[in-house]
């Protein structure tokens, strides 16, 4: 069955997920845009952003999802306690 993948509203940590998934799967169609997310974001929370070559997203290759998060920008981020 064919699959369709995508993540087009994700950030960086969403996407690298999304790719690592769609590079592992045979089934999926990628006759789509995936990681278009990441060029519309103000700011995302990776330190490095994902790397994008010739139209082509490369997979992150680190440890897990290949991403590491600015522990900055999460506390930034997060919502504060009431």
């Amino acid at each position: 069955i064919q699959c369709f993948g995508s993540g087009m509203n994700e950030i960086g940590v969403g996407t690298a997920a999304s790719a690592h998934f769609m590079a592992s799967t045979s089934n999926v169609n990628y006759e789509l845009e995936s990681a278009s997310g990441i060029f519309f974001a103000k700011e995302d929370i990776l330190v490095e952003p994902l790397s994008v070559r010739s139209g082509f997203l490369e997979v992150p290759e680190k440890n897990g999802l290949g991403v590491e998060l600015d522990q900055a920008k999460i506390k930034k981020y997060s919502k504060k306690e009431w």
